[in-house]
């Protein structure tokens, strides 16, 4: 089995399923107002989604502030393994 092959494969199927989001002047100024009380980069990306939110599946995070502000400004928001 060639491991570095199925890497290469995961990464760019990977790649296929993620958008990303530039840090535009929109994005920034969003980030400075979602609800909740977030760090610098979790109100970036919650930003980042917003200004996705009509093409966005799911914001998926590990952090329960960003969850919950996600699910507060009506996005749709996963955290594996972590209890709702």
């Amino acid at each position: 089995m060639d491991t570095p092959a199925l890497g290469t494969e995961a990464m760019e199927d990977l790649d296929a399923r993620i958008t990303e989001v530039l840090l535009t002047r929109e994005v920034r100024d969003a980030a400075a107002v979602p609800a909740g009380r977030l760090g610098t980069l979790d109100a970036i990306h919650v930003a980042g989604a917003l200004s996705l939110r009509d093409d966005l599946t799911a914001l998926v995070t590990h952090d329960r502030g960003m969850l919950k502000t996600a699910r507060a400004e009506g996005l749709s928001a996963h955290a594996p393994g972590m209890a709702d």
